[in-house]
C-alpha cells in the first residue's frame, strides 16, 4: 500500500494477473505470453500461472482478453509476483543452456517448441528434470538465457558439460 499526500493509504493497481484452469501447455501459454501487450513475465505453476505486465491497465486487458478468448480464468491479485529463485551465477558462456524444471513438467515436445521460437536454436536433449539446449552460437544462446531469466521462473544457467549434468 502506498499512502497519498494526506497519509491515507491508497490500494495501488495490480500488475499481476494469476490465470487457472489452463486449457493449454507449457508452449501454449509461451506463446500467449509472448502474445499479450506489455507483458514482461510468466511463472509457471503447477496447474495455475502468473503473468506480469508493465502497467495495470495492460493487465485488465490481458484478463478480459483471456477470459473472453480461452476456457482460462484470469483475474488481478493484490500483490506483485517474483520468481522463487535469485540467478546466481549463470556458469562461462557457452553455446549450450541447460533448464531445471522444479515448478512444471513440460514434455519435450513443448520446451523444444519454445526453444524453437529463439534465434540459433540447434539441439535439444531432455530429462523429465532438466534439458539442454545448444545453439549455433554463444551471443545466441546468450540472448535466449537472459531472455529466459528475465522473462519466465525457470532459471537457464550456461552449461559446458552435458554429460555430466553440467559443470554449474
Amino acid at each position: 500500500m502506498k499512502s497519498d499526500a494526506t497519509g491515507n493509504a491508497v490500494q495501488e493497481e495490480s500488475k499481476t494477473v494469476h490465470v487457472q484452469s489452463l486449457d493449454r501447455d507449457f508452449a501454449g501459454l509461451y506463446k500467449l505470453f509472448m502474445e499479450l501487450p506489455d507483458a514482461c513475465r510468466i511463472g509457471y505453476h503447477k496447474n495455475y500461472i502468473f503473468l506480469c505486465f508493465k502497467t495495470p491497465e495492460s493487465a485488465k486487458v490481458a484478463v478480459e482478453s483471456i477470459n473472453k478468448r480461452t476456457s482460462m480464468r484470469a483475474r488481478t491479485v493484490e500483490f506483485e509476483y517474483s520468481p522463487h529463485f535469485t540467478p546466481g551465477s549463470l556458469g562461462t558462456p557457452g553455446k549450450i543452456v541447460r533448464m531445471n524444471f522444479i515448478t512444471v513438467s513440460p514434455t519435450e515436445a513443448e520446451i523444444r517448441a519454445v526453444f524453437m521460437r529463439h534465434k540459433g536454436f540447434t539441439k535439444l536433449q531432455y530429462t523429465s528434470k532438466k534439458c539442454w539446449a545448444t545453439f549455433a552460437s554463444i551471443d545466441t544462446a546468450s540472448k535466449a538465457l537472459q531472455h529466459f531469466n528475465a522473462h519466465t521462473n525457470i532459471k537457464v544457467v550456461f552449461c559446458n558439460n552435458v554429460s555430466g549434468g553440467g559443470k554449474n
